[in-house]
């Protein structure tokens, strides 16, 4: 089967080789590897200059890469919708064109596109549903005011868009948690999914966590209001007074600069300001590096989907404090892979945090039961499985269709 896998996330050449910022154009050339052969079809830059070491370098091998240049966005889809839409339809006819089936990783402004190429040459379209368009938008905060009830109603359009596509055209939907499920249960062939994956050499076992005379929080996450680092900063303020070898560490860039400097301006209010420390973006291998010197991790968005990075947190053996929201507790169980508390309340996140904090018992139990749980997405046994259910899929549509 030859695969397309369709990426928004931009990927960087630099003197024949590949890297990444983002996790979704790992998991595409994988699925492709694991599918025998096909397309990653993204957005590409060429570098000038060196990467920087918070890129990280894609193995390629045995996949092909096209330039989608579809870049940006909303704001790049109403650029190609008014200037460049022709052009482009006639750049996804071609790549669709030589493929057997068609797989896209949504919300995306651009799945218009894609879909119409795949209805008109007839060909098979499956949908990643990774978040809700609306809830897990980062860039509305953005928006200035009088625009943005325009801009909330453009991303509605959008999610019941992309809600009609999945109806009437997608063969096969993975949905990222029960919240997504609910939403998209009426489609027909919908499968509840992990969307993040853990690769073979982020796993590291170990029994126990907050054993050295240091204890130290990690966050990762990109700086944007969603994501509510702000509460897990106020929860810090309230652990910081009876605890004095508290560290937390934030991972994670944001391209709201106004919404950046407010977290670190509350940051340094915290103690001496010392004990916030802001690594900015990192690599996936310094990520990792931060994970296993820290001691418990804490997610505090207020919308998310099921983040990868809780995988990586339960790979290294990290117990996690997270909100209930989006997906997560349809992969997080309360008490047993991690502690979950409502969303924008401080004390009781602070509350859960300290519980792990003086509890082994409890630490060790979660540690245990999370990195089991991790095991079961290891990313090669996830997109065999992804594959499978794709192959699948396509043979009961042929054999309907006869």
């Amino acid at each position: 089967m030859r695969l397309l896998a369709v990426n928004e996330n931009t990927v960087y050449s630099f003197h024949g080789d590949w890297y990444c910022e983002r996790q979704w154009p790992l998991v595409g050339l994988q699925l492709v590897r694991e599918a025998g052969e096909g397309t990653l079809f993204t957005p590409v830059t060429t570098l000038t200059s060196p990467p920087s070491a918070a890129l990280t370098k894609l193995d390629v091998t045995g996949v092909t890469i096209v330039n989608s240049e579809f870049v940006g966005g909303a704001v790049g889809e109403l650029r190609h919708r008014l200037f460049l839409s022709g052009k482009w339809r006639r750049a996804v006819l071609a790549v669709v064109a030589t493929h057997d089936f068609v797989l896209y990783r949504v919300p995306s402004p651009h799945l218009r596109y894609v879909a119409e190429a795949c209805a008109a040459l007839d060909k098979p379209l499956g949908l990643i549903v990774a978040a809700h368009r609306v809830k897990t938008s980062i860039g509305i905060n953005r928006v200035p005011p009088l625009l943005r009830i325009l801009a909330r109603r453009y991303l509605i359009r959008q999610n019941i868009e992309q809600l009609s596509i999945g109806r009437r055209q997608a063969l096969i939907v993975f949905v990222n948690g029960a919240e997504l499920l609910a939403e998209w249960q009426h489609v027909g062939n919908v499968v509840l999914w992990q969307d993040g994956h853990v690769t073979p050499e982020v796993f590291y076992e170990r029994a126990d966590t907050c054993t050295g005379s240091t204890k130290r929080l990690v966050r990762v996450c990109d700086l944007s209001a969603p994501r509510g680092v702000e509460v897990l900063l106020e929860a810090f303020r309230i652990l910081c007074d009876d605890d004095p070898a508290l560290v937390l560490d934030i991972v994670g860039d944001g391209s709201d600069s106004g919404y950046v400097r407010r977290l670190e301006r509350l940051a340094s209010s915290i103690g001496d300001g010392s004990r916030v420390v802001f690594h900015g973006w990192c690599n996936k291998q310094r990520v990792i590096e931060i994970m296993r010197s820290a001691d418990i991790q804490v997610i505090s968005s207020y919308a998310d989907a099921v983040p990868r990075v809780y995988l990586e947190g339960a790979a290294n053996c990290l117990p996690l404090v997270a909100t209930m929201v989006g997906g997560i507790p349809s992969f997080v169980r309360d008490g047993i892979d991690g502690l979950l508390v409502p969303p924008g309340d401080p004390l009781r996140m602070a509350n859960a945090i300290r519980r792990f904090l003086r509890d082994s018992s409890l630490r060790r139990r979660v540690i245990a039961s999370a990195y089991q749980n991790a095991l079961a997405w290891e990313m090669t046994q996830t997109q065999r499985r992804l594959i499978r259910l794709v192959c699948d899929a396509m043979a009961q549509a042929g054999r309907r269709a006869s």
